[in-house]
């Protein structure tokens, strides 16, 4: 009897310890892969060439406000910011392109956090998964995920529009 219920245990140990390796969003809320968040996607761009989604994805990553660290002409790698609250969230875009389609990743999520603890105030980068010292934790990740939501709706947008030269 005392066999079947260690095995019983052993199981369900296990089942809690897959299940906690296995998350797939960081407090449920935003998307992880290989631990880090993460947005990625591939998307269909029918009938439009590669070299013209090159030139969009450009446009984008310069509207929105991102720096091209690299770029050829089958993927854009950026870096860019935006405002959650008090605090700046860096991240990495990579963008790489096929004829009639792309894919998107952004991570690497940093928080450009300011301490004052013991003593005079420095910059502090901290890994959104970390996110140590966070009140209202939840509240934070949700709206991390409706502006990186937000930009990727924009990207979508530009990537199906051909620009406007009418300016």
């Amino acid at each position: 009897m005392n066999y079947r219920k260690c095995l019983i245990v052993f199981f369900l140990f296990f089942e809690l310890i897959h299940g906690i390796s296995a998350q797939e969003k960081l407090l449920n809320i935003l998307p992880l892969k290989d631990d880090k968040v993460t947005y990625i996607s591939v998307v269909k761009a029918d009938s439009i060439s590669r070299a013209e989604l090159f030139e969009r994805a450009k446009r984008w990553l310069a509207y929105a406000g991102n720096e091209i660290k690299f770029a050829d002409d089958t993927v854009l790698v950026g870096r860019g910011y935006f405002t959650c609250g008090s605090q700046d969230v860096s991240y990495k875009i990579v963008i790489q392109l096929k004829e009639g389609r792309y894919k998107y990743e952004l991570t690497d999520f940093i928080r450009k956090v300011i301490s004052v603890a013991n003593g005079p105030s420095f910059n502090m980068d901290d890994p959104l998964e970390n996110a140590r010292g966070i009140i209202g934790k939840k509240i934070y990740y949700k709206v991390i995920d409706v502006t990186v939501n937000k930009m990727i709706a924009s990207l979508e947008k530009t990537m199906k529009s051909p620009g406007d030269d009418n300016w």
